[in-house]
């Protein structure tokens, strides 16, 4: 196979440049471009055509991202895949990403093996995905799924209506009985009116209580 050309963003020189030395060692890739400023990095793949840009996800003082970068890079590269640079192991950033058009996503402290991989499966038009982010992601998958089938037999249990589930998301995160009414569009008088009802199926003593009921019952997820 003939050597990958990579463009690597990160703001970190140091990791910067033992990445792009690990890389070229075995003579699978060659770094065509390096760039630590989020604000270059449309004009650098513009000047180099690589196969595939390895992007930090956080870029020091810039005000973007790279999932910001990743969003600009597709609009102008749709055919040029990114993979995603973390130190996190965390499924939100990954969904973000995913969202942004991100095609890999590796951890910074992945063997050069898995670098390797990556790119070579990023490179044929695939996806890849870091072995300890895909096993966070699948228990987090099988949890949220786990929890979606207890919580349906308690909103069952409970009689809850469509409209009390509502409410009682945004009581769990805090929601004033006029906030309440503003997002759902209704009066303070309805937004009480449904409280009665809640308290009275939930058997609960006032809002603190249903919440955690709610919450505890697995009707509607924790707050953020």
């Amino acid at each position: 196979m003939s050597e990958l050309r990579i463009v690597l963003v990160d703001d970190h020189t140091l990791f910067r440049d033992s990445l792009k030395s690990m890389l070229e060692s075995n003579g699978l890739a060659e770094v065509v471009g390096v760039s630590g400023d989020a604000d270059e990095v449309v004009e650098l793949v513009a000047e180099t055509h690589p196969d595939v840009v390895l992007m930090d996800y956080r870029l020091g003082a810039s005000s973007d991202d790279g999932i910001v970068v990743t969003r600009k890079l597709r609009r102008s590269f749709p055919n040029i895949p990114v993979i995603m640079l973390t130190m996190y192991e965390d499924r939100d950033l990954v969904v973000a990403a995913a969202k942004a058009g991100v095609a890999g996503f590796i951890l910074k402290d992945s063997h050069s093996d898995d670098f390797n991989r990556a790119l070579q499966v990023v490179a044929a038009g695939d996806a890849w995905l870091s072995p300890r982010i895909a096993k966070q992601v699948l228990v987090e998958v099988m949890t949220y799924s786990s929890d979606q089938d207890e919580g349906a037999v308690a909103i069952q249990r409970y009689g809850l209506t469509q409209r009390e589930l509502e409410v009682l998301g945004l009581i769990v995160r805090g929601a004033t009985y006029a906030e309440m009414a503003r997002a759902l569009l209704v009066s303070v008088s309805e937004i009480k009116h449904l409280m009665g009802s809640i308290l009275q199926k939930l058997e609960a003593s006032d809002k603190a209580h249903a919440a955690a009921i709610a919450v505890g019952q697995k009707i509607v997820p924790p707050p953020r």
